[in-house]
């Protein structure tokens, strides 16, 4: 850093060199913007992404790199408004690489008018505490891990010597150790008081919110979501419960991974206690991270909750700072795949689901089959439903309680259940089969389950799907084409990527080639808008009815806002 002050008045250029052979994540893209936010916005106009090594590129473009490598790369070129160059490592001799990179600084330099970027004393002498600070972060990271180790090491030895037997623990607190003595065994809630101190403060019920929704392109079905968080806070996603205590606005970008059972290699003992997460931020930190579990906290629980962070080989075991009813809650220094782990050898009840999916079989004969899922509580049920679009999900109060490895049965006379009974098991996706189907020629029938006892676990629901399919759909419609009609002004001068829009309209049939065209030829989104909301008003309910639905999907964060109406002072 201090070599920008030895070309006075100050560069013209800032070269962010970039390897193409690794991949640049979100912790790498805020440590470069903490740098950049020291020499103010500015810093950026003067800026170009220089990447290397591009023979690891092979025959591949590099735009198609920057795409394919996800949302912190793309971020870093937006920032630099697009500009950058790709240095051939093993091509040495060719000089245009360097007379390109040139050309484009001199271009840069142009449309700056020439203007050079001053940098001070001052600013440099931050950037060296900043250097400082970062090289002193292993050390004190290298010591709550060993603290962390000694932890587990200790619970492992008192769960090794019985859960009623005369054990000791000793863990470390805010006024030296503690120790655990005979029937207080170290469970999570034990935990929880010694770790208070240095979890994180309570900051009153976070603010729910509903993620953007973006496809997967890679893996099929594997959708990801996206939050742009407009302040410092605690924030809670509505879809898969997860809550994010931010530092300050930035974007978040998360979803549901499959566990592999590799990923477990010498983590003897352990199992999944949650679905596994992939989540990444930009701009700015996330301090605590709370991750939504299904355990029934008691004094006696010994499922001894813990988060693993997988980074690349490495797997990184984090003892929660606080468990509460529902939330692990750590603290960490990086993300990427986190997911939940539990002791394997605990048997107790879990919070669970029973999830309901129907469908219509065509033949001959009407006949419906009907999708039992028994899940964790902690698995959100969109998981579900896209894994298996062909089936409705039919809504109704699913919570219960359920203990893995013993036997269930439904209940549902006069039709019988394939199979008759069955083994509740954690399952965390990635396919979620079905527990039962049921095959049946009715309307309404009542459903229930029962243990292995014949004891009532989750009680009569009545399934009615003539209404369901009929007045549930229309309401639906009707509402959905009231909040097109209603919130008009405001789409047509907020939402901005139209062609987007369009293009679903279009596959669906629903736009004709000639309004297609019309919108594309619009010279502003507002008169692209515009041009849409005519061809919705033609097309009545039905067509308003699949744009709200297309919204939700694509803005969900939109809709959400609209939806709530307007925010009190």
């Amino acid at each position: 850093m201090l070599s920008m002050s030895l070309c006075p008045p100050g560069p013209h250029c800032l070269l962010l060199v970039i390897r193409v052979d690794i991949v640049f994540k979100g912790h790498e893209g805020r440590i470069l913007n903490g740098y950049m936010k020291l020499f103010s916005q500015r810093a950026w106009s003067h800026s170009i992404v220089l990447f290397t090594f591009g023979d690891y590129l092979g025959d591949t473009p590099i735009e198609q790199h920057i795409e394919s490598e996800g949302r912190a790369l793309q971020w870093l070129v937006e920032k630099c408004r697009n500009r950058y160059h790709v240095l051939n490592n093993e091509n040495r001799s060719d000089d245009t690489q360097v007379t390109e990179l040139l050309e484009k600084i001199e271009e840069m330099v142009a449309a700056n008018s020439g203007c050079y970027f001053k940098i001070g004393r001052k600013i440099l002498q931050k950037v060296e505490e900043v250097k400082r600070a970062e090289k002193a972060r292993p050390k004190e990271k290298m010591k709550v891990q060993k603290q962390s180790k000694n932890i587990k090491a200790n619970i492992d030895s008192s769960l090794c010597s019985g859960y009623g037997s005369p054990t000791s623990v000793k863990i470390p607190g805010k006024h030296g150790m503690k120790k655990f003595m005979n029937s207080e065994s170290p469970t999570s809630e034990n935990i929880c008081l010694e770790f208070k101190s240095l979890g994180s403060e309570n900051l009153g019920v976070p603010e729910v919110f509903i993620p953007e929704i973006t496809e997967g392109l890679v893996i099929e079905n594997n959708n990801s979501f996206r939050f742009q968080c407009p302040h410092a806070g605690q924030f809670q996603c509505k879809l898969t419960s997860l809550v994010f205590e931010m530092e300050g606005k930035g974007e978040l970008q998360y979803r549901i991974d499959s566990w592999d059972t590799h990923v477990l290699d010498g983590l003897s003992q352990m199992k999944p206690a949650g679905p596994l997460y992939s989540i990444d931020c930009f701009e700015v930190w996330v301090s605590h991270l709370h991750l939504p579990h299904c355990e029934i906290l008691s004094e006696g629980n010994q499922s001894e909750l813990v988060v693993a962070h997988f980074t690349g080989d490495n797997v990184e075991v984090i003892q929660p700072l606080k468990v509460t009813s529902t939330h692990v809650i750590i603290s960490i220094q990086g993300l990427s795949l986190l997911g939940l782990l539990k002791n394997m050898f605990y048997a107790g009840p879990v919070g669970a689901q029973v999830l309901l999916f129907y469908k219509e079989i065509t033949g001959k004969q009407s006949r419906k089959k009907l999708h039992i899922h028994l899940l964790p509580r902690n698995v959100p049920y969109e998981e579900v439903e896209k894994r298996h679009k062909s089936s409705t999900y039919y809504d109704t109060s699913s919570t219960c309680q359920l203990t893995p490895g013993r036997k269930y049965k439904p209940s549902c006379d006069p039709y019988k259940a394939q199979p008759k009974s069955a083994t509740f098991e954690c399952d965390y996706g990635p396919n979620y089969h079905p527990t039962f189907v049921v095959f049946f020629d009715t309307e309404a029938f009542t459903v229930s389950l029962l243990d292995e006892d014949g004891l009532e676990v989750w009680e009569p629901h009545d399934v009615c799907l003539s209404a369901h399919n009929t007045d549930a759909a229309l309401i639906k419609r009707m509402k959905a084409a009231e909040f097109v009609d209603e919130h008009r002004e405001k789409l047509i001068q907020r939402v901005s990527s139209v062609m987007e829009l369009a293009d679903s309209l279009q596959s669906k049939k629903m736009i004709g080639d000639e309004m297609y065209n019309n919108i594309k030829v619009a010279k502003t989104s507002q008169e692209q808008m515009r041009i849409l909301y005519e061809i919705l008003q033609s097309g009545g309910t039905a067509v308003k009815a699949e744009f709200y639905e297309i919204l939700k999907l694509k803005l969900a964060f939109l809709v959400d806002d609209l939806e709530s109406g307007p925010r009190k002072a």
